[in-house]
């Protein structure tokens, strides 16, 4: 059985990339998709998590094919090592003329075939370009991408790394620790990145918002509460610890008042006495200092 390799970031997955694909699948038995720098998301070159990369081909491509994530290791004298180690074997790479990925293989004695450029111009920078301006970008991908990106909202996403990317600022966010009938209150997130993991509720501060303001809006979008702040427990200045390059979290403390509700990003909103051992976003650390501040504060 002849196999076929394609790699690329997808970022999004485009028409270009879908013609290519099919054009591939025609000349081998089974087409591997490589999904480049896999474990990148929410930067500005890599915006789109795996999972939201994986569901764009999946929903698209039809036949012959097998999806591969193919994480960076940052060393091109290993890096074809790294891809057959994950791929096991493939007869030919599909790869672009002037591209690096054509000249590592090739001198590794792999063949190469190559692709030439997509002729409407059509590329996943132009895309995440056009999303950012607002531009018509509908047309340049597959229905599966642009209906992945307005669930998820991906064009505020995009324009809200454009924005910060244009000035190099961190990402400023908020979250509450929540006491709510004696109770802590989280939620399990509904998208990625940490699908299905537990949270603090909280989100993003918003131009013109208070830290404070912000915290409550968060805290009543994704769980109903109406939030009354006791306390500020401290910042988490985090750079590269998830997919995001550079937040700074700022967390506060208190009780919640009305109706639980499962809301925005939001699959289930819980109310527990013990924090579970993995929290996203590296929260857990959240409630050590909160315990710490608890037992400081009743000496």
């Amino acid at each position: 059985m002849s196999r076929g390799l394609f790699i690329g970031r997808f970022q999004p997955f485009h028409n270009g990339h879908l013609s290519k694909i099919e054009s591939f699948q025609e000349e081998v038995d089974e087409l591997l998709i490589g999904i480049g720098s896999s474990q990148y998301g929410y930067t500005k070159e890599n915006p789109f998590t795996l999972e939201e990369r994986i569901e764009m081909i999946e929903n698209a491509v039809i036949g012959n094919c097998r999806i591969i994530p193919i994480p960076d290791i940052n060393n091109f004298s290993e890096w074809v090592s790294h891809v057959e180690k994950l791929c096991k074997r493939f007869d030919v790479v599909y790869a672009g003329n002037e591209t690096i990925t054509k000249k590592l293989f090739e001198s590794k004695g792999h063949k190469v075939v190559n692709w030439e450029r997509d002729k409407n111009g059509i590329s996943g920078t132009s895309v995440r370009k056009a999303i950012a301006k607002e531009e018509n970008w509908k047309n340049m991908v597959p229905k599966s991408t642009s209906n992945l990106i307005d669930r998820i909202d991906g064009v505020k996403r995009i324009k809200n790394i454009f924005e910060n990317c244009k000035y190099k600022n961190p990402i400023l966010a908020v979250d509450g620790i929540i006491k709510y009938n004696e109770n802590y209150v989280l939620i399990k997130r509904n998208v990625a990145p940490f699908k299905e993991m537990f949270a603090c509720p909280g989100g993003y501060v918003e131009w013109g918002e208070t830290l404070k303001s912000a915290t409550i809006r968060g805290v009543k979008e994704e769980t109903g509460l109406d939030f009354c702040i006791e306390g500020y427990l401290n910042y988490y200045d985090k750079i590269g610890k998830n997919p995001i390059e550079h937040y700074i979290i700022h967390v506060f403390y208190g009780t919640g008042d009305g109706e639980l509700k499962v809301g925005d990003n939001t699959k289930e909103v819980i109310m527990t006495k013990t924090i579970p051992k993995t929290l996203a976003f590296n929260h857990n650390n959240f409630f050590k200092d909160y315990e710490k501040r608890i037992k400081n504060a009743n000496r």
